[in-house]
């Protein structure tokens, strides 16, 4: 089975920098190509790595880009890391025109999204008063194509004043039990139901994991979140007893403690 994890752009970026521990904490990773961003906020940068170690996902790059793939091969696993947002407007050609060409490139069974939202994400669907994990866990499986086409007919009528269905088939005790048509997840989960039906595509699962983040300091999330993954579901995300987070993210958060004094500032 070959699998691809895809992390949206969510609330501080929660899922790329769970990626990020996954590319640099697991040995087996490597990098593929770039790929296609021309539906991204264009970005070029140093080759990101860890500190004290040459940028050993990359053997002969030079720079990094908005969008890459890597490959772990002892897993079947390729990873897709988005560092820009995908310029507004511009999802559903996203998703048709690079996702859903590169599942049938490298024939991914299985897709995996990790997504993240807070409070003011309004899109985003969750139970008020919020209960029950931040972390959660959807699954739709793509053998009853007929039956998924249906749902979105169904809950997509002209007639239909409901922004709310339910493609997945989430864990009960789940902040998230719903997705919104206004999602990214949507988009995504809704053109590729549509290439299956019409494509002789091998995919056969879609697993969407999300977590509820505050904005701000989101590394400790990012621990979190994989920590998760890791438990949930270990086929994609291998145990690391050493997590080692990539330099870029000195520049964003900083590797210092917070204070524990007041004569060292009342700024963390």
């Amino acid at each position: 089975m070959v699998s691809l994890v895809v992390p949206l752009v969510g609330t501080g970026n929660v899922p790329q920098l769970a990626v990020d521990l996954l590319l640099h904490s697991v040995d087996s990773f490597q990098f593929v190509c770039a790929v296609d961003q021309q539906y991204l906020y264009p970005f070029a940068g140093p080759l990101d790595h860890v500190m004290g170690e040459n940028a050993k996902l990359y053997p002969k790059e030079h720079y990094s880009a908005a969008l890459e793939l890597f490959i772990s091969k002892d897993q079947k696993t390729y990873v897709l890391q988005q560092r820009t947002p995908v310029i507004p407007g511009y999802m559903n050609n996203f998703v048709v025109e690079v996702l859903i060409p590169l599942i049938q490139k490298y024939e991914v069974d299985e897709l995996v999204v990790l997504d993240s939202f807070g409070a003011l994400d309004m899109e985003a669907i969750a139970p008020s008063p919020a209960t029950g994990s931040f972390f959660s866990v959807g699954t739709c499986q793509l053998d009853s194509i007929t039956d998924l086409v249906q749902t979105f007919q169904q809950n997509l009528s002209i007639n239909n004043d409901s922004q709310k269905i339910n493609p997945f088939n989430f864990d009960k005790d789940g902040l998230q039990q719903e997705i919104s048509t206004d999602q990214d997840i949507f988009k995504i989960v809704y053109h590729i139901i549509n290439a299956t039906s019409t494509t002789s595509s091998g995919l056969k699962k879609l697993t969407y994991c999300s977590t509820f983040v505050h904005e701000g300091d989101n590394s400790e999330d990012a621990y979190v979140f994989y920590n998760h993954l890791m438990v949930r579901l270990p086929e994609y995300f291998p145990k690391i007893e050493n997590f080692r987070a990539p330099v870029s993210w000195k520049g964003v958060y900083g590797f210092s403690q917070a204070p524990t004094a007041f004569d060292e500032g009342i700024y963390a």
